[in-house]
This record gives C-alpha cells, sequence and structure tokens, in this order.
C-alpha cells in the first residue's frame, strides 16, 4: 500500500479538506487493525486497557468520520503510508522483545507516535472546515483532537511512572508534557 500514498495532486482547499478527513479515518481503520496486536504484546494491564480503549476510541471515530465522508462523492488520493509501516513493523518486532518493562515502553512509544501522526491532520481539518464552509463539522472534529490529547497524556502518564519505578531514590522525575499537548487541541 505504501506505494500508492499520494496518487494526484490536490487543487484547492475543499480538496485538501476531503484529504484530510480520508486520511484521519483510514488512520483510524488502520489502528483498528495494528491496535489489537499492540494491545496483546503489553505486559502491564493498564497499558493494555489504555491501548483498547484507544482501540475503542479509533472505532468510535473512524465511524464518525466515515459518515462526515458519505456526504462527498471523490474517493481517497492518498492514506497514510508511514502510520501502516509504523504499526505494522512495530508489532512484528515486538514478538523479539521479552514481556516485561522494556517492550511496554517501546509499545507506549509506537502508540504515541501512532496517536501523534493524526494531530496535524485534525487541525488543519478543523481550520479549513471553517474556512471551506463545513463549521457543522468542527464539533467532530474537536472532539476528536481533544480524544487524541486524551490518549497522549494517558499514555505518556503510563510510561513515565514505568521509568519513575525504576529511578535512583531521590531523583526526580522529569515533568509531563501532557498538559502541553491538552491545551494545544484546546486552543485551536
Amino acid at each position: 500500500m505504501a506505494d500508492d500514498a499520494v496518487s494526484s495532486t490536490l487543487n484547492s482547499l475543499p480538496d485538501l479538506y476531503v484529504d484530510l478527513l480520508w486520511n484521519l479515518e483510514t488512520s483510524g481503520r488502520i489502528m483498528l487493525i495494528e491496535f489489537p496486536r499492540l494491545a496483546s504484546a503489553a505486559a502491564d494491564p493498564e497499558l493494555a486497557t489504555a491501548l483498547r480503549d484507544c482501540l475503542g476510541m479509533a472505532s468510535h471515530h473512524t465511524d464518525a468520520l466515515a459518515t462526515l465522508l458519505s456526504h462527498f462523492s471523490q474517493p481517497a488520493r492518498a492514506h497514510p503510508a508511514d502510520l501502516e509501516a509504523l504499526l505494522g513493523s512495530a508489532a512484528r518486532r515486538f514478538e523479539d522483545l521479552p514481556a516485561g518493562n522494556v517492550r511496554d515502553l517501546a509499545l507506549c512509544v509506537v502508540a504515541r507516535t501512532a496517536v501523534h501522526l493524526a494531530i496535524p491532520a485534525s487541525d488543519l481539518a478543523m481550520s479549513l472546515a471553517v474556512t471551506v464552509g463545513y463549521e457543522e463539522h468542527i464539533d467532530r472534529l474537536r472532539r476528536l483532537r481533544h480524544d487524541i490529547a486524551a490518549s497522549d497524556a494517558r499514555l505518556e502518564l503510563i510510561a513515565r511512572t514505568r521509568v519513575a519505578a525504576h529511578l535512583p531514590i531521590g531523583m526526580p522525575a522529569l515533568e509531563s508534557t501532557a498538559a502541553d499537548s491538552t491545551h494545544s487541541a484546546e486552543r485551536v
């Protein structure tokens, strides 16, 4: 599929908007395929639950985006090949890592990266929705962006907690950046 990442050029802001919606919807479908493998590879029950919750969020938002896309006649011209490659290759590599802290931290990084790939598309889609006359899509896109930030914050907290458990006594943990992510989503 990676060879089909871009098959035509964009000619207008409405074209770009629809392509962003397709990108977000396809990202969700890819997560629906790959996140169950990540969740089953997690040794930490909290991480496995968080990954399954991401799966539920992806399912909900993918359905909502499909509804938005049902009003447009043009098919997707692009899809997120990078996300597909990231999750597919990570899932294969996790099979070689022993269950435990290292694999769980790697799972957190991969999951957070997958979630982060949707941030620029959702931010631009919100801006373009107003610009090209789809104000009725804003609430749906805001909920998507909010859930992306919340999922990221939860995964970050899980990773930080796992790392902090191994810090030498008296060494402070690094401050979280999740609050910055959440606030930037609220500003849009």
